[in-house]
């Protein structure tokens, strides 16, 4: 039976995944930290550390179901939608509502950023409410500056803003339940 005899364990791992048809020994340098003196030399410490690496790789990366951030996301939506089909009339008409609205949306802005491992909910809520951007932020923004808006326009941008905030819940909803 050949043996092939490997110092780097770089190299060990690589050659690991390519050729399962020999048997790989690996020849520990003095002081590497990489594997124990302990253990017996060859795979097994490869295959610990390859254990442990790929056990912390399964620690959850985005954070749980929010049943809070999902009721959120639901009513500003409906909130959102319902304010935005009055954008023809006069901005002013609105104006105590719209700022309540927008407090609300950063409020839901700051939720999501104060929960750890949300980074990717946190970011499209930042979109929702960037005043220059497309979505409810920009067209509040643009109904103020422009006092009424068409009705064309608030269609499509109704279209537009429903679906981000679809985006939002269905990140939400899509996300692990706690038992």
């Amino acid at each position: 039976m050949a043996f092939l005899t490997v110092e780097n364990p770089f190299m060990l791992a690589h050659l690991m995944a390519r050729s399962a048809s020999y048997p790989l020994v690996y020849r520990s340098a003095p002081g590497n930290a990489l594997f124990s003196p302990g253990l017996r030399q060859g795979t097994p410490a490869v295959l610990i550390l390859s254990l442990l690496l790929g056990i912390a790789g399964c620690a959850p990366s985005i954070a749980p179901f929010s049943s809070r951030a999902y009721e959120q996301a639901v009513d500003l939506k409906i909130d959102t939608l319902r304010l935005i089909e009055r954008a023809e009339e006069p901005y002013g008409k609105h104006s105590s509502r719209i700022e309540a609205l927008q407090i609300r949306l950063l409020k839901a802005r700051e939720y999501a950023r104060g929960r750890p491992h949300n980074d990717i909910t946190t970011r499209q809520w930042e979109i929702m409410v960037d005043s220059d951007g497309f979505m409810a932020g920009g067209f509040l923004s643009r109904w103020a500056a422009e006092d009424s808006l068409s009705w064309t326009f608030i269609q499509e941008a109704s279209l537009q803003i429903e679906s981000g905030f679809d985006t939002i819940i269905r990140l939400e909803s899509g996300k692990t339940r706690n038992k």
